[in-house]
């Protein structure tokens, strides 16, 4: 049991004051949230939050103060585009998780969150724990058309990663495979339950 997280701060730097622009609700990013909070507090740090996507509309206001009252700001990448004019307004030091390069309002500090470097990492976690069958659980969202046939394929960059931990461990031929989940909850407890009713099922799952 054990959740991998990248916490991408400046903490290292004299960080006294920080605000987080970020989906605070979602799963993931839920679990990078709470642990920047606890190196926020290990750093004496004072941290704000701000969620773009539950107080939009009448709360630029509530942004800007906190803009104001702040010297580090960490956002991430997809929700940037929601931010960018107010943080344009504001002198602070910015941070931006993800790829885009080019799109902030000003010169920011980029971590590269590299979702198939981690994936890798994750099997072969569990590769030296013993598992010899893995499942990579991807969401629908990451499913793409493959424009050559149109048949489905697994985006970039999570089946990358997983088949690249797969070959460095010897697991090709195991069994592994990848289980797509909608976005509803009960279907894709049915579709894991099946999974897991397989006579050679899989012990380990990314």
């Amino acid at each position: 049991r054990g959740t991998f997280v990248a916490v991408p701060t400046p903490m290292g730097r004299d960080v006294t004051s920080l605000l987080y622009i970020g989906d605070t609700e979602s799963h993931f990013h839920r679990e990078q949230f709470l642990a920047m909070v606890a190196e926020a507090q290990d750093h004496h740090c004072r941290m704000l939050a701000f969620n773009p996507l539950t107080e939009a509309g009448g709360n630029g206001e509530r942004l800007g103060a906190a803009l104001n009252d702040v010297g580090w700001v960490v956002v991430e990448e997809t929700l940037l585009p929601r931010v960018r004019e107010e943080l344009a307004r504001h002198e602070v030091n910015l941070v931006v998780t993800g790829f885009a390069r080019g799109q902030a309002p000003r010169p920011a500090y980029h971590v590269l969150v590299n979702y198939a470097r981690g994936i890798e990492v994750a099997v072969g976690h569990l590769a030296r724990l013993g598992h010899r069958r893995l499942a990579l659980v991807t969401p629908e969202d990451a499913v793409r058309l493959d424009e050559r046939d149109g048949a489905r394929a697994i985006g970039k960059p999570y089946y990358p990663g997983f088949r690249a931990g797969l070959a460095r461990h010897g697991l090709e031929k195991g069994g592994s495979l990848a289980l797509i989940v909608p976005e509803d909850a009960e279907e894709s407890i049915d579709r894991l339950q099946r999974i897991l009713r397989r006579p050679a099922r899989p012990t380990g799952f990314v």
